[in-house]
């Protein structure tokens, strides 16, 4: 527990997300008094029950916060404003707590990539803005309810800009030292640019790669394709930091990758970055603070840095992409043009159903029965199993921990997604959840939203192009029920069979995931009998691929 008169120096979090969270219940339960500007939805679940922390540093609960949707709801100016938020968000937030810093006070930023605290300085002065370098992560797994999931060094705290500045230099000292009494791991750093650039090197090489391929880091770490990659960014990294004048803690790139494959990788092996969790979520990424930066400070020194490029504009792209298209005709499209006129057109994906369409049945509805439905006649033919005898879907567990990922990164609403084989390898393919979005364009043909229904979005299309021309097996589909027991229920066969009386896709089979408060419960899988005209549930085999 902190004491004295720094209890009553008020703080900030402007970003209450997941890592937002964690700095805020720490400061709260050492009797700071604080104040969370985030989410409705997350804050609304903090005002009824208080703030929970879980995870590698125990179990911690916080309450009397105040809460607030914008900056110019705070009561009071504040003597500390830690900026959690997004990169890209940075513009914006910026100007918006200038106002509300006492004189005397300092923002710190806590934030992913390069520019940040440039921005934050431009409108609260260099005299009161300082840098933090943060390797712990952390996910929402519920509203009012975070986890922290990785550690691999405390947060280091000091001053951005060259010369000597002692006051600062002492509120960077005096701010560590106090996250660190909170409970959160915390050092002040004399040099800060170059920790930054460091955590740049590591964040430029995993995000967008975990991002883009919907892996974990230690599965990039395991790839000899993903190293490569890795290794380039790296170099390019390096050059470019050495072009600013900055010195970085490894000689050299080939010394850092001791240090990352020996060290940061293993501390970190099942993480999955936060850009990935963006891309899941449809939201913007910090691609351009990151990998971005590191191209656009290259090119003004005259330095190529083609892998940071080719990864920005891959990112970017999947952005726009998945912003622009929204509508399975356009879907329709794509895949028709894009079979070789050797192939038979591929099946269409159904169009998004109307709840109406859909029928009035909700997730709470009993599931269909299946007595009388034998495994005769069933059209799934999964790996290794023949049809019409006991069929069984089998799954790696990697794939089983994939799905687990996805729905509790999108609970409370339902996730969708595919799994596909490749060469012997199966994969996990994370589809966005296009419902929320039709609700908003027409809630009386789309009156549910994406809590009690899903669409899938347009990452489906290149899958099913795939599929199509035989370049790879696609075994399920798979969702969740959010706060509901995993069956297929009325309105799941109707949104499989796409308005036909047949799934267009008979022989993938159907995984339905229970998720209750963010944790996931059980998984089952159905498959199209054809006999029976009827979706029947099939043994669902997880192994390990070792």
């Amino acid at each position: 527990m902190v004491h004295g008169s720094v209890l009553h120096s008020r703080i900030l979090i402007a970003g209450a997300g997941a890592l937002g969270s964690v700095y805020g219940c720490f400061f709260r339960r050492a009797g700071y008094p604080v104040t969370l500007l985030g989410r409705t939805s997350h804050l609304d679940a903090i005002a009824r029950n208080g703030l929970h922390i879980e995870g590698l540093w125990g179990e911690h609960h916080a309450t009397g916060f105040e809460l607030i949707t914008d900056a110019t709801q705070a009561k009071t100016p504040f003597d500390a404003i830690l900026i959690s938020a997004k990169a890209c968000d940075t513009d914006a937030i910026a100007p918006a707590i200038a106002p509300v810093l006492v004189g005397d006070g300092v923002a710190i930023s806590l934030q992913n990539g390069l520019g940040n605290v440039e921005k934050i300085a431009a409108q609260v002065g260099w005299e009161r803005a300082l840098a933090a370098r943060v390797i712990f992560g952390a996910e929402v797994v519920a509203p009012g309810r975070v986890r922290v999931t990785v550690y691999a060094d405390p947060v280091l705290i000091g001053v951005w800009q060259d010369g000597p500045c002692p006051h600062l230099e002492a509120a960077a000292r005096r701010w560590a030292e106090r996250l660190a009494a909170a409970g959160i791991p915390a050092a002040y750093c004399d040099d800060i640019k170059a920790a930054l650039w460091g955590k740049v090197l590591y964040n430029a090489a995993l995000n967008p790669l975990s991002a883009l391929l919907g892996v974990t880091y230690g599965a990039l770490a395991e790839d000899v394709n993903t190293r490569a990659i890795m290794d380039a960014v790296f170099g390019e990294v390096y050059a470019v930091a050495a072009a600013e004048g900055v010195v970085l803690p490894w000689r050299s790139a080939a010394e850092y990758h001791a240090e990352f494959y020996g060290r940061l990788i293993p501390s970190t092996v099942d993480h999955r970055s936060s850009m990935l969790q963006d891309l899941e979520r449809g939201r913007r990424t910090e691609i351009d603070a990151i990998n971005g930066e590191v191209w656009r400070r290259g090119r003004a020194h005259g330095i190529a840095t083609p892998t940071n490029e080719v990864l920005t504009r891959l990112v970017l792209a999947r952005q726009t992409i998945g912003s622009q298209v929204h509508q399975y005709p356009a879907v329709h499209t794509v895949l028709n043009s894009n079979v070789s006129s050797s192939r038979e057109p591929l099946e269409p994906l159904p169009r998004p159903l109307s709840d109406t369409e859909r029928g009035a049945e909700s997730q709470s509805i009993s599931p269909p029965s299946l007595a009388g439905n034998g495994a005769r006649g069933l059209g799934f033919n999964a790996s290794g199993v023949k049809v019409g005898q006991s069929p069984a879907l089998t799954i790696n567990k990697e794939t089983l921990a994939a799905m687990e990922a996805h729905a509790r990164a999108t609970y409370p609403d339902e996730c969708c997604g595919m799994i596909t084989e490749c060469g012997g390898r199966e994969g996990v393919v994370q589809v966005t959840n296009i419902q929320d979005e039709l609700h908003a364009k027409d809630p009386v043909q789309f009156p549910r939203t994406a809590r009690m229904a899903y669409n899938m979005g347009p990452e489906a299309a290149p899958i099913l192009i795939a599929a199509g021309r035989g370049e790879l097996r696609l075994l399920a589909f798979y969702h969740s029920h959010p706060d509901h027991d995993a069956y297929f229920s009325a309105e799941d066969k109707t949104q499989a069979l796409g308005g036909g009386e047949e799934p267009s896709y008979a022989d993938a089979a159907h995984i339905v995931l229970a998720v209750r408060a963010g944790v996931v419960g059980a998984a089952k899988a159905f498959a199209w009998d054809a006999a029976a005209r009827d979706f029947v549930e099939i043994p669902l085999v997880v192994a390990s691929r070792f």
